[in-house]
Parts: C-alpha cells; sequence; structure tokens
C-alpha cells in the first residue's frame, strides 16, 4: 500500500546482524504514542495495524509503499477485539461491531471489493492470537461454534454494488465492491447481530480489502464479543 501523509507513520528502524539459515530471533522496541495526538494522526488513540519489514543488507525497502501481498520481508499483525454491552448493561448478545478505515493505495481508480469471512474453526496460530487477547478481557468464556444470525458492512454516503451476497448475510461471507478514486480513505462500519449466542462467546471474522483483479490489499481479523 501506498499511505498518503498522515495515514502511516515510521515507529523504529532497527539494524540486526544477518540470521543464519532457519535461526529466528526476537527484537523488541519500545513505542510511545504522543500526547494529544489529533484524530487524523496515525499515532493517535484507537486500533492500529502494525507492519514490520525486513530487509538484507544491501537490499533498501521503499520509502513510500509496503507490497503487503506480494513482499517476503514484509509481515503485518492486525487484530481487533471488539467488546460489547458490559457488566449489567445486557442479559444476553444483541448488536455488536466497529468502525474500519481502508483506502486505495493505488495511482488509479479502484473497484474495491471489501470481504468478511465469519471463521468458526481457526487455524491453530489464529486460535492462539485471538485466546491470549481474549484472556484479557473480563466476561470471555469461550470461542463460538456457530455463526451469528447475521453479519455485514454498512457503508454511508458510499454508493456500493452487492457481489457474492447481501451486505447482511447470514452464510459465511459476505462481499461488496466499492468504487474509491486514488489515495481515497473511507471509513465504513461491520457489524453482527449475536442475539442468538451467549455472553463471553467470541466470534472471529477475517476482513480483506482486494482489488478488482482478486488482489489482497490488506486485511483486518476482528472479534466480536458479547460480555
Amino acid at each position: 500500500m501506498q499511505p498518503p501523509p498522515l495515514v502511516a507513520d515510521p515507529l523504529r528502524v532497527l539494524g540486526q546482524p544477518l540470521l543464519a539459515p532457519a535461526a529466528h530471533r526476537t527484537v523488541t522496541f519500545h513505542w510511545t504514542p504522543p500526547a494529544g495526538a489529533p484524530a487524523s494522526d496515525p499515532q493517535s488513540p484507537g486500533h492500529k495495524c502494525l507492519i514490520a519489514r525486513a530487509y538484507a543488507d544491501p537490499l533498501t525497502p521503499s520509502n513510500s509503499n509496503f507490497f503487503l501481498p506480494q513482499d517476503p520481508h514484509v509481515a503485518q499483525h492486525n487484530i481487533c477485539i471488539v467488546p460489547c454491552g458490559g457488566p449489567g448493561a445486557a442479559t444476553k448478545p444483541a448488536g455488536c461491531g466497529t468502525t474500519v478505515n481502508t483506502m486505495n493505495a493505488g495511482p488509479k481508480p479502484q473497484k474495491a471489493r471489501i470481504r468478511a469471512t465469519l471463521d468458526t474453526d481457526p487455524s491453530k496460530i489464529v486460535r492462539e492470537i485471538v485466546i491470549a487477547r481474549l484472556k484479557r478481557v473480563k466476561g470471555f468464556q469461550r470461542l463460538a461454534a456457530k455463526g451469528p444470525k447475521s453479519f455485514g458492512f454498512t457503508f454511508p454516503n458510499l454508493k456500493t454494488r452487492v457481489l457474492a451476497a447481501p451486505r447482511i448475510t447470514k452464510g459465511k461471507a459476505v462481499e461488496s465492491e466499492v468504487p474509491l478514486e486514488p489515495g481515497q480513505l473511507i471509513t465504513f462500519r461491520f457489524a453482527a447481530d449475536l442475539s442468538g449466542g451467549r455472553l463471553g462467546e467470541a466470534h472471529i471474522f477475517h476482513l480483506t480489502h482486494a482489488d478488482a483483479a482478486g488482489e489482497v490489499q490488506g486485511g483486518l481479523t476482528v472479534v466480536l464479543l458479547p460480555v
């Protein structure tokens, strides 16, 4: 992706000795968000996507592009736990959702495909990452064994075209097409009707943004937890 000003911000550059084949190393860095940053600042409060880039010398990463899907030197960690309700707020689950930002990072207009896929049987690594974060949330009991009544997108003030399913669906996935101009940043709502489930049951969704050819531009794992 090609971030315009005030969309991405480099946190730190670290130099490390070259690793031996099949070796690995953990690198730690400290990040202190600046106080009083405006909402448009990448370091303002709220959910953030962390992207790490590792290049061997003498390779030099681009200072304007991430090439997330194609570049093996890039890793992205993007997960958002969304607790809904709260102690005493409800006796059973209801609606739960979150606001998401995405953009057309290319130089040409794009028919962006915004897709959400329900994950009721997560892989080992997804399960470990999700549960490690859910354990920090008071009220979490278990991962939901079945999906919610429905889920989907709301695109305020945007013209969308339904592709694979309605914007609100009872199935495993929902996808909509959104026309975006070069560099256009949009905000949309992703939400689910959890009224058929139980408090403390977490629902995992994988959100992706792809171009018209199906090339994935980025993604986000959203975990909705009624408590």
